[in-house]
C-alpha cells in the first residue's frame, strides 16, 4: 500500500513555502487560525490549501471548482507541488512534482525509485498532463473517483453513502463489485434481443395468421363435403353464410381490441400501483401500516398477497414478547446472582485473607518448630559426643585410679617405727596416695558430669519429642487450613460457574431476541418483495393476455382472408371445382404454417439463448452486488463496535424474484438492540457522526481491498465532513482512527484544540500561512 510521506508546495494559495510530513499510522487533527481577520477565526487561515496541495498531486485536480490563477498565491506568476509516496510491499517510491503557471500549461514529472541507489531512478515519460495523472492513479490502483469518494472527504465532493439515493447507492456497489461491465454485457445482450423479439413478433403473427386461414379452410371443406345437394347447388347461399362469418369475426376482432383497450387500462393501473407500492417502501411507515395500505390497494386492483403476514406479525410479536420477558427474567435473575457474588466474593476475601494470615502463622510456627527440632538435633549429637568424652575419660582415669591402687596395695609396714614401704623404693606412698585422691575426685567429678549429661540429654530428647508431637499437630492444622481454603475456593467457584451461566443464557437470550427481532424488521422486506413480485407477475399476465388477444385477432383476420378468398374462388370457379379449390387452398395455407412455425421456432430459439445469457450476466451481478453490501455493512458494523457504538447497520442487497426479474432495491436499516430504529436522518447529530465515520472507513478499506496486491493508499483526510462532533464525539472519532492506524487528517473548524497531542496548526498572519506541529498560536 502506497504511503504519503511528505507534501510540499511553493506559492500555493497563502503559503509561500508548504512542508509537511503526515504522521503514519495516526490521526492528526488540523486548526486554523487566522490572524489577519478575528472575525473569520480559523476559515480563510489556509487549511483547505493542505488539503488542496495533496488533491492536486494525486489527481492533478483541485477540489473546488477554481482556475489555476485562484491557486497560485497573488504575489506570483507560478506554484509548485512535489509529493513523495512509499511503498513497502512493492519496495517503491513515487515522486511526483508538478509546476502550474499562470502563463503556460500544467508541467509534471513523475520519478519512480525501485531500489536504494540513484541509479534505481527512472523518470516516467508520459505524452500528456492526462497521461501522467493516469499513471499516477494506475500506480495507486485507484480512480479520480475513489480518491474524492473514499480519500478526500470534503463537504463540497463526499457523499454518504447511507444517507445517497438507492441510485447513488447502486452506482457505488456497482463501481465495487465491477457490475458496470456485466451491466455493459447485459445491455448489449438486451440491444441484441430487441431486434430477435420484434422478428419473433411477426413470426408470431403470421403463425396465427396462417392457423387462421388452415382452420377456416379445414370447417368449410367439412361443410362442403357434409352440405345437401342442394345446400351444395345454393352457390349464393354459401356465399352469404361466409359473408355472415366474416362479419362475426371482425366482431370477434372488435370485442378482442376492447379488452386489450381494457387490460391496457389495468396495466396503466399497475403502473400507479407500483409507483405508489415504491413511495411507501422508500418512506418511513412501518410494516403494519404499510400492510393494511397494500391490502386496500391490491384489493381495488383485483391482486392479494399469498402470504399471511399478519398472522407471522402476531406469530413473532408474541415470540418477542415472550423473548423479552425471558430476557428480563434472566436480567433479574443475573442481578440477584451478582449481588451473591459480590457478598461471596466479599466474603471469600475475608475468609481467605483470614486463611492465609492462619496459614502463614502456622507455617512460621512449623518453622520455628522445624528449626527447634534442627537445634536439638544438634544439641543431642553434642550431648551425645560429650557423654563420649567423659565416659572415655572415665574409663582413663579409672584405669589410672585401678594402677594406683595396685602399687598401694603392696604397702608394708614397720613394726616398730610405722615406716611404709614398698618393694618399689621409687614409689612415693603418700605423694601416690594424694594422686589416688584427686583422681577419684576427678573421676567423681566425671561420673557426675556423666549423670548431669544424661540428665540433658533426656530432658533434649523429651523436648524433641514435644517438637514433633507440635510439629504433627501444626501440619494437621494448616492442611485443615488448606481444605478450609479449598473449600472457599469451589463454593467461590460454584457462584462464579452460576453467574457465567447465567450470563451465557443471557447471550443466548439476546441473541434469540434479536434472531426474532431481525425476523421481524425483514418481514417489511418481505413484504415488498411479494408485492413487487405480484404486480410483476400480474403484468406479464395482462401483457399475455394481450398478447394471446393479439394472436387470436391475427388468427381472426387469417380467417377473413381465407374466407374473402373462398368467395371470390366461389364467384370465379365453377360449382364443380370449389371443394378441389378449397383443399388447394388449405394445402398452401398447411404449407405457409408450416413454414412459419419453422421461422417462429427458430427465432425462438435464438431469443431464449440470449434471455438465459442475460438471466446468467443477471444472477452473477446480484452475487458480486450482494458480495459487497454484505462486506460494507459487516465492515461498518466491526468498526462501530471499535468506536463503541451500540448502532449496527443491516443493508439488504439484491433480490431475484421467481419472474426472473432482480430487486436491485439496497434499503439502510439502524439497528439497536436488533431493533430498528428508523433512517439515519432520525439519529441526534453525534450518533449520525459516529455511523457516519464508520461508514467512511468502511468504504475506505473495501477501496483498498478492491486494488491490486500491493496498491491502495494509506490515507483519509476528512473536511467539514464531522464537523457536526462535539469536543467529546471529536475525541471518540479520533480513538477510533487511531485503532484503525490509518493515515487520517481531520480538519477541524472549532476554536478549541486542548486535550488532543497530535495536531497542526496553520497560522495566517499578513496574508502568508505557516504549519506549526503541536501547538497552539494566536
Amino acid at each position: 500500500m502506497w504511503h504519503l510521506k511528505s507534501i510540499r508546495a511553493k506559492n500555493l494559495c497563502s503559503f509561500l513555502e508548504m512542508d509537511y510530513s503526515p504522521k503514519q499510522g495516526e490521526a492528526t487533527l488540523i486548526f486554523g487560525n487566522n490572524l489577519d481577520n478575528d472575525s473569520q477565526n480559523s476559515n480563510g487561515s489556509g487549511k483547505s490549501a493542505l488539503i488542496e496541495a495533496i488533491a492536486i498531486a494525486l489527481t492533478g485536480e483541485p477540489l473546488r471548482k477554481v482556475n489555476v490563477d485562484e491557486i497560485i498565491n497573488d504575489t506570483q506568476d507560478e506554484a509548485a507541488i512535489c509529493a513523495i509516496l512509499s511503498n513497502d510491499a512493492l519496495e517503491s517510491q513515487l515522486t511526483i512534482n508538478r509546476k502550474l503557471s499562470r502563463k503556460q500549461p500544467q508541467a509534471i514529472q513523475v520519478l519512480l525509485q525501485t531500489g536504494p541507489y540513484d541509479t534505481d531512478v527512472e523518470e516516467i515519460v508520459q505524452a500528456t498532463v492526462a497521461d501522467y495523472n493516469k499513471y499516477i492513479l494506475d500506480q495507486l490502483g485507484l480512480s479520480k473517483d475513489d480518491i474524492f469518494a473514499n480519500f478526500i472527504l470534503t463537504a463540497r465532493k463526499y457523499k454518504s453513502f447511507l444517507a445517497s439515493s438507492d441510485k447513488e447507492k447502486k452506482e457505488i456497489i456497482n463501481r465495487f463489485s465491477n457490475g458496470v461491465l456485466v451491466d455493459q454485457s447485459i445491455e448489449a445482450l438486451q440491444s441484441d434481443m430487441v431486434p430477435v423479439q420484434e422478428e419473433l413478433n411477426g413470426a408470431e403473427k403470421q403463425v396465427a395468421t396462417c392457423i387462421g386461414r388452415v382452420d377456416a379452410m379445414a370447417t368449410e371443406i367439412e361443410k362442403a363435403i357434409n352440405e345437401s345437394e342442394e345446400r351444395r347447388l345454393n352457390n349464393e347461399s354459401r356465399i352469404k353464410n361466409w359473408e355472415d362469418l366474416i362479419a362475426s369475426k371482425r366482431a370477434d376482432i372488435r370485442l378482442a381490441k376492447d379488452n386489450i383497450t381494457g387490460i391496457e387500462v389495468s396495466l396503466d393501473g399497475l403502473d400507479v400501483l407500483d409507483e405508489d407500492m415504491q413511495k411507501i417502501e422508500k418512506s418511513d411507515v412501518d410494516a403494519l401500516e404499510a400492510l393494511t395500505t397494500i391490502e386496500e390497494r391490491f384489493k381495488s386492483n383485483n391482486l392479494a398477497l399469498t402470504t399471511d403476514y399478519r398472522r407471522e406479525m402476531t406469530v413473532l410479536q408474541t415470540q418477542v414478547q415472550s423473548a423479552k420477558e425471558n430476557v428480563s427474567t434472566l436480567n433479574q435473575s443475573i442481578s440477584a446472582l451478582r449481588k451473591a457474588l459480590e457478598t461471596a466474593e466479599n466474603d471469600y476475601s475475608i475468609t481467605s485473607k483470614d486463611l492465609q494470615s492462619q496459614k502463614a502463622d502456622t507455617a512460621h510456627q512449623i518453622e520455628q518448630c522445624d528449626k527447634r527440632l534442627n537445634d536439638l538435633t544438634v544439641e543431642v549429637k553434642e550431648l551425645q559426643h560429650a557423654e563420649n568424652e567423659l565416659e572415655t575419660k572415665q574409663k582413663s582415669k579409672k584405669r589410672e585410679i585401678a594402677n594406683i591402687e595396685n602399687q598401694l596395695a603392696g604397702v608394708i609396714v614397720c613394726p616398730k617405727c610405722k615406716h611404709e614401704f614398698v618393694l618399689n623404693a621409687q614409689i612415693d606412698i603418700q605423694e601416690t596416695r594424694q594422686t589416688l585422691k584427686s583422681l577419684q575426685k576427678i573421676l567423681s567429678q566425671i561420673d557426675k558430669d556423666i549423670a548431669s549429661n544424661e540428665t540433658e540429654y533426656n530432658k533434649v530428647v523429651a523436648e524433641g519429642k514435644e517438637q514433633r508431637l507440635l510439629e504433627a499437630e501444626l501440619n494437621q492444622k494448616q492442611r485443615a487450613i488448606d481444605q478450609d481454603i479449598e473449600d472457599a475456593e469451589k463454593k467461590i467457584q460454584a457462584v462464579r460457574r452460576d453467574f457465567q451461566q447465567c450470563e451465557r443464557d443471557i447471550e443466548d437470550a439476546n441473541s434469540h431476541l434479536t434472531e426474532i427481532q431481525n425476523k421481524v424488521a425483514r418481514i417489511r422486506k418481505r413484504i415488498f418483495d411479494e408485492v413487487f413480485e405480484i404486480i410483476d407477475e400480474a403484468y406479464k399476465r395482462q401483457e399475455g393476455q394481450i398478447k394471446s388477444l393479439e394472436t387470436e385477432i391475427e388468427t381472426l383476420k387469417g380467417s377473413i382472408a381465407s374466407y374473402e378468398k373462398a368467395i371470390k374462388d366461389a364467384k370465379e370457379v365453377s360449382e364443380e371445382d370449389i371443394l378441389q379449390s378449397l383443399k388447394k387452398s388449405q394445402e398452401e395455407y398447411r404449407q405457409e404454417l408450416q413454414c412459419a412455425e419453422d421461422k417462429k421456432n427458430e427465432v425462438e430459439g435464438r431469443l431464449n439463448e440470449l434471455k438465459s445469457q442475460e438471466q446468467t450476466f443477471i444472477e452473477f451481478k446480484t452475487y458480486l452486488a450482494n458480495t459487497k453490501i454484505n462486506a460494507i455493512a459487516q465492515i461498518t458494523n466491526e468498526f462501530l463496535e471499535t468506536i463503541g457504538s451500540d448502532i449496527r447497520v443491516a443493508l439488504s442487497g439484491y433480490t431475484i424474484l421467481k419472474s426472473g426479474k432482480v430487486r436491485d432495491k439496497i434499503s439502510v436499516s439502524l439497528l439497536r438492540d436488533g431493533v430498528d430504529c428508523g433512517s439515519f436522518e432520525k439519529f441526534s447529530a453525534g450518533e449520525r457522526v459516529r455511523v457516519e465515520l464508520a461508514s467512511i472507513l468502511s468504504m475506505n478499506q473495501l477501496t483498498n481491498m478492491n486494488c491490486e496486491d500491493g496498491k491502495g493508499l494509506d490515507l483519509l483526510i476528512a473536511d467539514e465532513v464531522l464537523d457536526s462532533a462535539d469536543e467529546q464525539g471529536l475525541a471518540s472519532v479520533f480513538k477510533a482512527l487511531n485503532k484503525t492506524q490509518l493515515t487520517s487528517l481531520v480538519v477541524s473548524h472549532g476554536l478549541t484544540n486542548e486535550g488532543y497531542p497530535n495536531k497542526i496548526t496553520i497560522v495566517k498572519q499578513n496574508g502568508v500561512s505557516s504549519i506549526y506541529a503541536n501547538q497552539d498560536t494566536n
